[in-house]
């Protein structure tokens, strides 16, 4: 007997959701295999002439499920779809050019760029906590989001944090989602290959967790911190000042010594 031939039905066209985010599409019918698998509406159904979208308020497939959600009027956070979406895409091995389209995403569902997001950071934080050059991260987001870079993205989302306003109408708004899911996708990039960014990121997340009465995560963070660093070449102990680190290395040295003492005056 024979064995039946297996017929699978392509598109020609990739699917709109992987139009968008520039992934690879199988173009299988009725759905692509990724669509399937993030439970996405999938649709072939889109011309040359469409302009791709620029928020996810757009009427494109894409948009079924939404990435934020609000408590109040003056509160966005993370939807519980959107904390899957982007500790997925966090993971180490997640797809770190998805994670910055998503990081992207997000911020355009805020209505916040990331070069806003620096100068909020330059007016309120980096005057008396200096972790960032602001020239090379300037120069870090001309190529932004299409370099993929996974840390950059964490960092980001840091800024986003560090440099919000808390909402009068909701006390707990501060231990966000949002909070919980860029702390946990630092916790898991640290896993892999310490890199600057990534401790910068560390360090802004410390703080934010500082100045709004989270010791416990505080010192969980810094502990991340203190071993990035020391992976970094970074000198806590006798606080040497090593000739072949740059300032910046320096600069979050001594911001990890300040903000693991500054800890210890909201310890409960």
């Amino acid at each position: 007997m024979l064995n039946p031939i297996s017929v699978v039905l392509k598109s020609q066209n990739v699917c709109w959701s992987c139009r968008i985010r520039k992934q690879r599409c199988d173009k299988s019918l009725p759905s692509c295999s990724r669509c399937s698998s993030k439970l996405l509406q999938c649709s072939y159904a889109w011309s040359d002439s469409q302009p791709l979208p620029q928020t996810h308020r757009s009427s494109s497939p894409v948009t079924a499920t939404p990435l934020l959600v609000r408590q109040c009027p003056n509160c966005p956070d993370l939807s519980p779809h959107g904390a899957r979406e982007l500790l997925q895409a966090g993971s180490m091995d997640g797809d770190p050019r998805h994670m910055a389209q998503l990081t992207t995403d997000i911020l355009e569902a805020l209505h916040i760029t990331p070069t806003e997001l620096l100068d909020d950071y330059c007016t309120s934080i980096h005057p008396w906590l200096p972790l960032l050059e602001l020239e090379h991260f300037r120069s870090r987001l001309v190529s932004w989001p299409q370099s993929g870079v996974a840390e950059l993205a964490t960092l980001i989302c840091a800024l986003y944090l560090v440099t919000r306003q808390p909402c009068p109408a909701n006390g707990r708004s501060m231990r966000s989602i949002l909070y919980q899911t860029v702390r946990q996708m630092f916790m898991l990039r640290a896993s892999g290959d310490g890199t600057l960014e990534l401790l910068q990121a560390g360090l802004l997340i410390a703080y934010y967790a500082c100045g709004h009465g989270l010791p416990r995560d505080a010192h969980m963070t810094l502990a991340i911190c203190v071993a990035l660093g020391r992976l970094l070449g970074l000198d806590f102990e006798g606080m040497n000042e090593p000739a072949e680190l740059d300032k910046q290395h320096l600069v979050c040295q001594w911001a990890t010594v300040l903000l693991d003492r500054g800890r210890w005056r909201y310890q409960v």
